[in-house]
């Protein structure tokens, strides 16, 4: 099989994967001979009726995805309206997810993250070029796409024997026009793959989104900053039963005074709500360490080695640390930052939304890694 490099993106996605494509086998989808194996099928809609679009807004009604275990991929995305010429959709861009993990605090997504089964694959409305499919870790394909005659829907269509037998189990998608505001963003949020649970998926990737993203908060609260996660490596989480998980992690809060360490150690018990967002009930410990403990924690041990150590069990990480004498980064300022969420703090479409941007800062850690 040929292999040969991927059609160049728009901006946004040169910037993002810029680092991974560096690292990454290209290639391109070809078709095996036909192979009895096992068809998974998810279908999803958005759930957002209210706001169909237009010819030149386009807005995602729904995704479906077939996959074949023996290496045969179908996606097809469908609008609302259909699509006009592609000169006035220069700048839109669609993202698929497949992950063989489901569901995070915020929203029901798939993170298609820290396994070779996930795969994020994108493509644009405003050009003829393949879509593009980054697996974790691994290679980069071209998928042929194919507008239908109607315009109403996307097909993406390959397959390989490289992406025989994963663990796929769930699918999602979202479009983002080109200025990147709420008005031009549509989502569908994750899917299940016939045959499968929630808790069929890979529960210490879900684990470790679960927790990169609360350390983040907590240095973004504490600090004032817009991080995504990770900040460094992500935590450790090895799976011990059906719905837990033990995990440990160390992460330097870069923006808070003295920039403390954060390490994490313990296990956390999941459960889903009926839309695919995680619930976590803990039994950690969570200890704050400073190498030159600031005043604003400890005047008496002020330039010396400093620690906070607290049972993390409900809630988020920040109201752990929320006390006003404990765990002020800069004095009253951090004490109001700590009760009222600041306008600085990431927004739940910057959390949320802004996918692409996300996914780019982990993978890129993958790399150096």
């Amino acid at each position: 099989m040929r292999r040969r490099g991927p059609p160049t993106r728009p901006a946004r996605l040169a910037s993002v994967w810029m680092v991974v494509a560096s690292a990454l086998m290209v290639g391109a989808f070809c078709f095996p001979a036909p192979a009895v194996a096992d068809v998974r099928i998810a279908n999803g809609l958005n759930r957002n009726q209210n706001d169909r679009g237009s010819s030149d807004r386009p807005v995602l009604e729904g995704l479906s995805a077939r996959y074949d275990t023996a290496g045969d991929l179908t996606l097809t995305v469908s609008f609302f309206e259909p699509l006009g010429d592609p000169t006035a959709l220069a700048g839109w861009e669609v993202g698929i997810y497949l992950a063989d993990n489901v569901g995070t605090d915020r929203t029901p997504l798939c993170v298609p993250l820290l396994s070779r089964d996930n795969f994020l694959i994108t493509f644009s409305l405003g050009d003829d070029l393949p879509a593009g499919a980054i697996q974790y870790g691994g290679t980069q394909y071209n998928i042929h796409k194919t507008v239908s005659p109607d315009r109403r829907s996307v097909r993406l269509r390959g397959a390989d024997p490289s992406i025989a037998n994963l663990n796929l189990i769930c699918a999602n998608a979202d479009l983002d026009g080109p200025e990147r505001t709420a008005e031009q963003y549509s989502f569908i949020g994750a899917s299940l793959f016939s045959g499968f649970g929630a808790l069929n998926g890979n529960l210490a990737t879900t684990g470790r989104w679960h927790l990169a993203g609360e350390v983040a908060a907590l240095n973004n609260r504490l600090g004032r900053a817009r991080r995504d996660p990770p900040l460094g490596a992500f935590p450790r989480c090895r799976r011990t039963g059906r719905t837990e998980v033990r995990c440990a992690g160390r992460s330097r809060l870069r923006d808070v005074t003295g920039r403390p360490t954060i390490a994490l150690h313990g296990r956390m018990r999941v459960s889903y709500t009926g839309d695919l967002w995680t619930r976590w009930r803990r039994d950690m410990r969570a200890t704050l360490s400073w190498r030159r403990c600031p005043a604003s924690v400890n005047p008496v041990r002020t330039g010396r080695r400093c620690s906070l150590t607290r049972r993390w069990r409900r809630g988020p990480l920040t109201r752990v640390f929320g006390s006003p004498r404990d765990s002020r980064a800069s004095g009253a300022k951090a004490r109001e930052e700590l009760r009222t969420p600041s306008s600085s703090s990431p927004s739940r479409a910057s959390m949320n939304t802004r996918i692409f941007e996300r996914l780019g800062s982990a993978t890129t850690f993958a790399q150096r890694r």
